[in-house]
């Protein structure tokens, strides 16, 4: 069943907050399926799907064609490492950084993903680098900077944009710039933030901020964006610029639908689709994450757009319900509309993904909600799947195997509003 749904799922990554440090939480990030989460004792906690060995604790949940031969996802936190002060999930890897600096990664590593120079996965943490403060994920890529400001990245190389190949990725970190304070990876870009607060793009320039509208275009050089940027974040298309003035800007994929009116990434009341430069969203925001989310100066949560709450298939059908050939996916969207969307109050770290989100308020406690088809959210559950039968033809409800039936596959147990599942950081 898992790898009926994975196909479907679109690279994410989660991207990366920032580190902010509390009472009681650390760091929170959000991979495609799975989770991770820096308790106040340096402890890394991780959760949700492994069929990759992305979860780091030496095993993988194990398929055969559709099938589960060993289930080694975790529905609930479980402790793996001490001594970590930074983490970052990708789409099926995760990387840490521990008190040392030393950087370790695990999980898929098909793209070299891991850093490691090989391409095979690793169940367990691997040590790759020395002197890192800093590091973002992104699908298939991963990126650092090292305590001299020096920018690296290995994984698929977003300076090359060349989708489907396989001779555009680096099995070791290269190192690409120098005085860098932070940089985030979104669908093939790269955004640089330096030491003088200017801000800079590497990839497709239709990511990019630079009102280049050439989708199938990819730049090697750095390309300035805007300046006066003290902090930057992205998930998936869409990126988030926040100036020294506490304006929020950002550009890429707005996601609005003209035929229902629900999209909106970019929180911007605009029916555009794509936004190819710098467009202001609001002020008063002192902190932006992944997953679309920002946080205000009053400490109240925002989000813009949607998350994917569920995936199921249904037959294509014509408007009298006649069965036209093929099956299509459909995402079940938690829609937040087209302007920011309040979340909740009291809060002080988020982390998002598009699939599932994190939230922690003041008090340490951890908020998950969205997408829990391998246990993500973290409360215990994971999917559960309804298979129904239809006639491909009228539409009616059918037992299996009779006549031209065709089945529809339900995903529950998802997460619609933000949720606390276990108070993961209260002492």
């Amino acid at each position: 069943m898992k790898q009926i749904f994975a196909c479907f799922l679109i690279t994410l990554a989660f991207l990366l907050n920032g580190c902010t440090s509390s009472e009681n939480a650390v760091m929170i990030s959000a991979g495609d399926s799975h989770s991770m989460a820096i308790k106040s004792d340096n402890s890394l906690w991780v959760w949700g799907e492994n069929t990759f060995g992305q979860l780091g604790n030496g095993k993988q949940t194990i398929y055969e064609h559709s099938d589960i031969i060993e289930n080694n996802d975790l529905h609930t936190p479980a402790k793996i490492m001490d001594n970590i002060i930074f983490i970052a999930a990708g789409r099926f890897f995760s990387m840490a950084i521990n008190s040392k600096n030393e950087l370790f990664t695990w999980g898929q590593n098909d793209r070299g993903q891991l850093g490691n120079g090989e391409t095979t996965q690793s169940n367990i943490p691997v040590k790759i680098m020395d002197d890192v403060i800093y590091v973002n994920a992104y699908s298939s890529t991963a990126i650092a900077i090292k305590k001299d400001n020096t920018l690296w990245m290995w994984g698929n190389d977003i300076r090359i944009f060349q989708i489907g190949r396989n001779n555009n990725y680096l099995t070791t970190p290269v190192m690409i710039m120098e005085n860098i304070k932070k940089a985030v990876l979104a669908n093939s870009s790269l955004i640089i933030l330096d030491n003088e607060n200017r801000l800079y793009g590497i990839g497709n320039v239709s990511y990019l901020g630079i009102n280049d509208t050439e989708r199938n275009k990819s730049v090697s050089t750095p390309q300035f964006i805007m300046d006066n940027i003290i902090d930057i974040s992205a998930c998936r298309q869409t990126i988030y610029a926040l100036d020294n003035n506490s304006q929020l800007f950002g550009w890429g994929v707005h996601g609005f639908r003209a035929f229902d009116g629900t999209g909106g990434y970019l929180g911007n009341d605009s029916n555009e689709s794509w936004i190819y430069s710098p467009v202001l969203i609001t002020d008063d925001v002192k902190k932006i994450f992944s997953g679309y989310m920002f946080l205000k100066n009053d400490d109240s949560l925002w989000i813009n757009g949607s998350i994917s709450g569920a995936f199921y298939y249904r037959t294509t059908t014509d408007g009298q319900g006649q069965y036209t050939g093929g099956e299509i996916m459909d995402s079940t969207m938690i829609v937040y509309g087209n302007v920011p969307f309040f979340l909740m109050d009291n809060a002080l770290l988020a982390s998002g993904s598009g699939f599932h989100n994190m939230a922690v308020d003041k008090n340490g406690n951890l908020y998950t909600w969205g997408n829990n088809q391998f246990g993500e959210l973290g409360n215990g559950k994971a999917a559960v799947y309804e298979i129904k039968y239809s006639n491909i033809f009228t539409g009616e409800e059918t037992k299996p195997g009779e006549g031209e039936s065709w089945p529809t596959i339900i995903q529950s147990n998802n997460v619609l509003v933000p949720t606390i599942i276990d108070n993961l950081f209260v002492k």
